[in-house]
């Protein structure tokens, strides 16, 4: 791999930002409000970098997103519980990680929203398809083209890059368009 100096590596980034499709981010936020609205919660999951992100995610919708005389938006990260994905990892595999925690969580009208940028990440997809054999809502973001998640999640957000670090910085910059699109909405603090 070759390795962008710095001035490559902005340009590349402020390129791929200048790529980011409005509508994806407000059909986004429809989907968040739909979830809220209807009194469901939006699950967030990715590996490595892509679980920070999710953890961001999450972070951001349960508290930057609470306006006066509106439900407040249920975000969990399933990053988040350490003991239970080494349990899975240990008694079945790392990919069904995921997968097996919403088998517990999930219930009709959930979004759930996968992370990988490459697309591939087998627990990443695996979460995605049991979510779509219950009639959920799934949105996949990725990038380099998308993989396997671009054609299993019914919505999806693609970077347009093969760059996996400003993969993830187009990831953090979704999250944060997705909450200026809700505050745009609702007005409100932070």
């Amino acid at each position: 791999m070759k390795v962008p100096d710095f001035g490559s590596y902005v340009s590349q980034l402020r390129d791929c930002i200048g790529l980011i499709d409005e509508k994806d981010v407000v059909l986004f936020a429809d989907l968040l409000i739909k979830a809220r609205d209807d009194g469901c919660t939006a699950y967030f999951f990715g590996n490595g970098d892509s679980a920070t992100n999710s953890t961001h995610f999450a972070a951001d919708l349960s508290k930057g997103t609470i306006f006066p005389g509106q439900k407040r938006i249920r975000a969990i990260c399933l990053n988040e519980n350490v003991p239970l994905m080494t349990a899975w990892s240990n008694d079945t595999s790392y990919e069904m990680v995921f997968k097996e925690q919403l088998e517990n969580l999930l219930r009709p009208g959930d979004l759930v929203v996968g992370i990988s940028t490459s697309g591939n990440s087998p627990n990443v997809l695996r979460a995605i398809e049991l979510a779509n054999s219950k009639g959920n809502t799934t949105l996949g973001l990725s990038a380099c083209g998308g993989g396997k998640l671009a054609k299993t999640a019914k919505h999806n957000i693609i970077a347009k890059t093969d760059n996996i670090e400003i993969a993830e910085d187009i990831h953090w910059i979704v999250g944060h368009l997705l909450k200026v699109q809700l505050l745009k909405r609702y007005g409100g603090g932070n």
